[in-house]
């Protein structure tokens, strides 16, 4: 497989989708590499190359007599992650891959196996015991690492001898952002909708930024000056009593609503830094003892914590049920959403909008979006070479055939959203998806740093982030350690 820039995929689907109406968005590039200022070096695809043709495959002929075909994925309600579907179900997505399903099915003459009971321990067992039960697992950012890889229980991308990571359908920002050492194990395809599920975005009452009199966030995002001091001035600005003084409580209206888990990580990503960066020679290690990390860290809790414009709580979810529920009851001028809760907020009454997180200041050049991470899929190392060409055949069909037939009923159904019924949105969408990062310490590390650091850091408001680091430092330093030796071991 070549190794190398390309474009994200679902640049090229959005870009189709969006040449048939009046707006012309940008060309979506992917981040190259761990570098978050890394210049992207392709141009994108032209918006008059049809569908079919701008994803299509290379893979020829192949006859497999009927082999059932087994994917395992999750069972979880805040990402799309089943593979196929048994019957039509009139949901337009879910129609989509089942009918995708049945042409790969005839193409290749398989059959579609994708039971839903996951289990890590399981799928371990099963292919500790060589039985070759799953041809595909689909698991968690953090199983994937800590528990497959780190075991030895995958296969490499270079032994998928059909797939090839140069085609518009493999985000290759993903894959480079999840190897260790140089070495690629995980990658998105477009029949990979969680990768897009997990971006964040901040959506934002119209209703309310029109009643406060507050400024048009659109013209400063185009402007260039939507930075962490815009956005604390109106969130300040949007936070009050209305339940007649005391401390604010649920009954009040604020300018932000996050689970705490996710307010740090949000922000410091948009700021332009990770928990955890790699080297030139793909070796992670921790950012979080920089001198800009720890400035940065001390800003999100000023501007949420010391006016009172996050509303303090304790939900560990990823999209709190309540927070969606006090935006569309006008409780909040900002949420903190993921793309796949968009279609929650529908029938919302009050028109709402959507933004990136804003820069640190007007110094930094781009805006950054939070991608908390995705399922990601793996062959387990029992399998032999010739299975692992069948599978890499498959793949490669259901990525080129997703980004053809499902990604843009996938974007349809988001672009009917009330977000996307003013001008801007389109330009929104094209920042949202233009510089997706993967962070490390967020991502597939999220249950050893984000999770048991950060996430009650923020909630208790303590703010001594060095002594923390201190008391942990050794643990970062031997989960990498250990991370690198595994994927150096790994084939």
């Amino acid at each position: 497989m070549k190794r190398k820039r390309f474009i994200v995929f679902f640049a090229a689907v959005l870009i189709f989708l969006m040449s048939c109406g009046e707006s012309e968005p940008k060309n979506i590039l992917a981040v190259n590499g761990s570098e978050i200022n890394a210049e992207p070096d392709n141009a994108g695809p032209e918006p008059d190359i049809a569908a079919e043709d701008l994803f299509k495959d290379d893979l020829g002929e192949f006859d497999f007599d009927g082999y059932v075909f087994t994917f395992m994925t999750r069972d979880v309600d805040f990402i799309n992650v089943k593979i196929d579907f048994e019957e039509l179900t009139g949901e337009i997505l879910e129609d989509a891959i089942f009918e995708r399903n049945r042409r790969i099915e005839e193409r290749f003459n398989i059959i579609f196996r994708n039971p839903i009971n996951y289990d890590s321990n399981r799928v371990r067992n099963s292919i500790r015991a060589g039985d070759n039960e799953y041809d595909v697992v689909m698991t968690r950012n953090a199983d994937a690492f800590t528990t497959f890889a780190m075991e030895g229980l995958i296969h490499g991308l270079d032994n998928f001898t059909y797939i090839d990571l140069d085609k518009p359908y493999w985000d290759m920002n993903v894959t480079n952002e999840l190897s260790v050492a140089n070495k690629r194990f995980f990658t998105a395809g477009a029949f990979n909708l969680s990768a897009y599920d997990f971006v964040h975005v901040l959506i934002f009452n119209k209703n309310l930024l029109a009643d406060y009199g507050l400024k048009d966030p659109y013209e400063m995002v185009k402007n260039g000056s939507w930075t962490f001091e815009a956005y604390e001035e109106m969130a300040k600005g949007a936070t009050r009593s209305l339940t007649g003084g005391g401390p604010l409580t649920r009954d009040d209206a604020f300018g932000f609503l996050s689970a705490p888990k996710q307010v740090l990580p949000c922000f410091w990503i948009s700021s332009g830094l990770k928990s955890i960066g790699k080297d030139a020679d793909g070796i992670p290690y921790s950012m979080m003892t920089g001198e800009r990390f720890f400035e940065v860290f001390e800003r999100i809790f000023a501007m949420t914590w010391d006016n009172d414009s996050w509303f303090a709580n304790t939900w560990g979810e990823n999209i709190p049920a309540q927070h969606l529920e006090m935006f569309q009851n006008n409780q909040a001028l900002f949420m903190n959403c993921t793309f796949f809760y968009l279609a929650s907020l529908r029938n919302m009454e009050s028109d709402f909008g959507i933004l990136p997180y804003p820069k640190y200041n007007e110094r930094q050049e781009k805006y950054y979006s939070r991608m908390e991470g995705c399922d990601l899929f793996f062959a387990p190392i029992s399998a032999p070479q010739e299975a692992l060409d069948r599978t890499s055949v498959i793949l490669e069909a259901l990525a080129s055939d997703s980004a053809a037939n499902v990604v843009p009923v996938y974007y349809e159904l988001a672009l009917k959203t009330k977000f996307t019924r003013d001008e801007e949105s389109a330009e929104i969408l094209d920042l949202l998806f233009e510089n997706r990062i993967f962070d490390l310490g967020d991502t597939a590390w999220g249950d050893r740093i984000r999770d048991p650091i950060f996430a009650p850091m923020f909630q208790s408001n303590n703010r001594n982030l060095a002594s923390r680091l201190e008391s942990i430092e050794r643990t970062v330093d031997q989960l990498i350690e250990r991370t690198v030796e595994a994927f150096e071991r790994l084939d």
